[in-house]
């Protein structure tokens, strides 16, 4: 987790234009932008987004 508005958080948010929080950011692992998603989600949301990430 990382505050976008404090320390690296306000890089990262700039770099992958974070508009509002609480938002999601999935990157691959050379930093490579792959989906977003903004607003609360619960457990069970969370990870029905992360299989669909996985399953693109």
């Amino acid at each position: 987790m990382v505050d976008g508005e404090k320390g690296e958080g306000i890089e990262l948010a700039r770099k992958y234009e974070i508009s509002g929080y609480p938002s999601l950011i999935f990157i691959d692992s050379n930093g490579e932008f792959i989906a977003q998603t903004a607003g609360y989600r619960d457990p069970e949301q969370f990870v029905e987004i992360g299989k669909v990430i996985i399953n693109r």
